[in-house]
């Protein structure tokens, strides 16, 4: 026993369980650095570890003895972890006593919640028990974790509805019959049963009942069957499929929270529970349960170190809706690719196996200005994030290539005003392989917090960055911030902000100084109107067609399928959003068009320099680009910001300058006309080599000028 039972803490864990999926989860979590790993193995009573509660006997009756019952109800009622591993049961074809509960991350994620009174929403492979384990912790909550509750099942008919509601049935059935509590003596002896129904359960110990719901036809039956929804725990199964699914959970928010708050003030347990396989969204209920998605907050497995009042910060901060989305790959679970590729060849459908078995959310208007194949072929390229880091404590930058503080990294910036209707965005695109290595959004975050978390990002992650941020008005706010910062030379700026501080210096008055200093600060950042809108979408258009593995982000690639095209001009489509996709439209435009990239480090050209093993592994690939589809006029802006792009930077103009500063000096002390001691000691054959030719020519103009000749001459 002392092997296998290990003391932490004053509590007793049990190493070798028979459930080995309990001893796999722990091993995944414990790999990943989660410091409880353990949690999910407590054992309270540890004579219980060689008792099997489903020990019958030939004729199906239980061989505990009535010490052993009182134990295992008594280990159940203070312990849900050892109700989960060892007592529950999934009914299954052909198998009587059913088949023990399977722990993967993602149940074991959800359950955790649930018990700490965390709302959460499990997104899992289908038929991998995403709904079934839902049902099984909510089976312990009925008999053992609380009393005198209301549990109200929402799914997306009433019909699905009363299913979830006899599999419940079901899986209580098929307990041992000393667990199944189907009836109680009172203390006159009578018998008292438990009323169960094709809509209704009711337990005759915990008083504890559950209720089933009809499905809303239209809105206002959807808002009328939200307020009804008076119970401190709802699952709302199959979200992403109900009709009116934002409008029945907005609208249930106030009497959950009452009936939540009653529940727990009494003991007892409260909380919303999500399940559901990704939808469609452009269906309307896919729509309405992607906005409600939105709501939510990735879950971590490092949160199971957290405590419950920083779970819940991080959780509703950001005005989200305190919901935990939790969502673990095929393989994340333990399934193998062998797995998928014969999942698949029976399922012999790719959309509903990318749909219900790699989870991917399927976009696509029938109004895109793009070919649904290259979304198609988009959608199937994104890539998972590597992790996620909190910016300011609760802003999630999204991570998809480890970043390199040496990389010049352009930051696309997409402001807003930090409300509902459109989110602050970030794309840190990779110049070199021009692929995003990071993203973020946010539709609640502020201006004075995005500026903080810009800062942050620049300090702790890519110093080197090129910050191009939107100029609208907050961008021209969050950017005139910014210039009064550390972080003012990483704002991008155009090159012909150096020509305009030149003429401007003859500038005298303060007024005239003010209306220059208003004047340069037009230079910094990117516009996104008219002719360079125009021009950022044909750079999409043309990565959309010739790149289609190069977008990674689930955010841009989202965006793009939700582009259609309206009255001429591509668009988000009705009630979506395209800050992600503007946040990467102006990396890539600074990307190929901007003027001034090698004053920041990063200069196109030298990617011809790069060794062929590089440019074979995507470091660079030519940009080719279709202007046949161009308006005329947005054609000539292309070819004026080419041009530009070409001419000579401001970093290599200034150095030309002060080179042919340097030489003047250099010819004016050699001709006695300017007293300097470091050029009066330096050899001729030495100051010759840095003399341009056409200066060591000048002509007598020159010193005329020097002279003032022309202003004192008397002849």
């Amino acid at each position: 026993m002392g092997r296998r039972i290990i003391r932490i803490d004053g509590k007793y864990y049990d190493m070798g369980t028979p459930n080995v999926s309990f001893l796999q989860v722990a091993n995944d979590l414990q790999t990943l650095g989660v410091e409880h790993w353990y949690f999910l193995l407590e054992i309270k009573d540890v004579s219980l570890i060689n008792v099997n509660p489903h020990a019958v006997d030939k004729d199906g009756h239980s061989t505990n003895t009535k010490e052993e019952v009182e134990r295992i109800n008594t280990e159940c009622r203070f312990n849900p972890w050892y109700y989960l591993r060892e007592v529950a049961r999934i009914p299954a074809p052909g198998r009587p006593t059913g088949i023990p509960y399977a722990a993967n991350r993602g149940n074991i994620a959800q359950a955790w919640c649930i018990l700490k009174g965390i709302d959460s929403w499990l997104c899992l492979t289908r038929q991998k028990g995403k709904t079934k384990s839902a049902l099984c912790i909510q089976g312990w909550a009925y008999s053992y974790g609380t009393s005198n509750t209301k549990f109200i099942f929402i799914n997306k008919d009433g019909e699905n509805a009363k299913i979830n509601l006899q599999d419940f049935a079901d899986q209580i059935d098929i307990l041992p019959e000393y667990m199944q509590f189907k009836y109680v003596l009172d203390e006159d002896g009578k018998v008292i049963k438990g009323r169960n129904s094709a809509t209704k359960m009711r337990h005759p110990i915990t008083k504890n009942e559950i209720v089933v719901t009809s499905k809303a036809p239209n809105p206002s039956e959807a808002a009328k069957k939200g307020r009804g929804l008076s119970a401190a725990i709802l699952h709302f199964d199959e979200v992403e499929f109900t009709p009116f699914i934002d409008v029945i959970v907005g609208n249930s928010v106030s009497t959950f929270e009452e009936s939540a708050k009653r529940s727990r003030e009494a003991g007892g347990m409260a909380a919303r529970i999500f399940t559901s396989t990704p939808g469609d969204p452009d269906t309307d209920e896919g729509r309405r349960g992607e906005e409600l998605l939105e709501g939510t907050r990735e879950w971590k497995d490092k949160m199971y170190d957290w405590s419950v009042e920083e779970i819940n910060e991080y959780l509703y901060a950001n005005q989200k809706q305190g919901i935990a989305y939790i969502e673990y790959s095929y393989l994340q679970i333990g399934l193998t690719r062998a797995w998928f590729k014969q999942t698949a060849q029976k399922i012999g459908n790719d959309i509903i196996v990318r749909r219900e078995i790699l989870l991917q959310r399927l976009r696509g208007s029938s109004n895109s200005p793009y070919p649904r194949e290259d979304i198609d072929h988009i959608i199937a390229a994104e890539a998972k994030p590597i992790r996620t880091v909190l910016l300011q404590k609760y802003y999630d930058l999204v991570i998809y290539e480890e970043l390199n503080r040496n990389v010049p990294y352009i930051v696309g910036i997409d402001c807003s005003t930090g409300t509902v209707s459109d989110s602050n965005a970030m794309t840190i695109l990779n110049p070199y392989t021009v692929r995003p290595a990071a993203t973020f959004e946010c539709s609640y975050v502020g201006e004075t917090v995005f500026e903080k978390i810009i800062m942050e990002l620049v300090k702790d992650y890519i110093p080197r960055a090129v910050l191009c941020i939107e100029r609208n008005h907050v961008g021209d706010s969050i950017i005139d911030h910014l210039l009064h910062t550390p972080y003012a030379g990483r704002l991008y700026f155009d090159k012909y902000k150096e020509i305009a501080e030149e003429n401007m210096k003859a500038l005298e008055t303060r007024e005239s100084i003010l209306k220059a200093n208003a004047k340069m600060k037009t230079y910094y950042g990117v516009y996104t109107k008219d002719k360079s809108r125009d021009a950022m979408f044909k750079i999409l258009a043309n990565r959309i067609r010739d790149y289609q593995e190069d977008f990674v982000a689930h955010s841009i690639i989202r965006d793009i399928a939700k582009l259609v095209m309206k009255n001429g001009k591509i668009q988000a489509a009705s009630g979506a959003h395209d800050d992600a996709i503007m946040s990467y439209n102006i990396a890539m435009y600074i990307r190929f068009y901007g003027n001034n990239l090698p004053c920041f480090g990063f200069d196109p050209a030298d990617l011809a320099i790069l060794d062929n093993e590089n440019q074979n592994q995507g470091i660079e690939r030519a940009f080719t680009f279709d202007r046949s589809s161009l308006p005329e006029e947005v054609q000539e802006f292309i070819d004026v910001e080419a041009k530009r792009k070409d001419e000579m930077s401001y970093e290599e103009r200034y150095i030309q300058d002060v080179t042919a500063s340097q030489a003047r000096d250099m010819k004016l002390t050699r001709r006695g006309l300017l007293h300097n001691n470091v050029y009066e000691n330096t050899p001729e054959r030495m100051d010759d080599q840095f003399i341009p030719e056409e200066i060591d020519r000048m002509d007598s103009d020159f010193f005329d000028e020097m002279n003032h000749e022309d202003e004192f001459s008397l002849f």
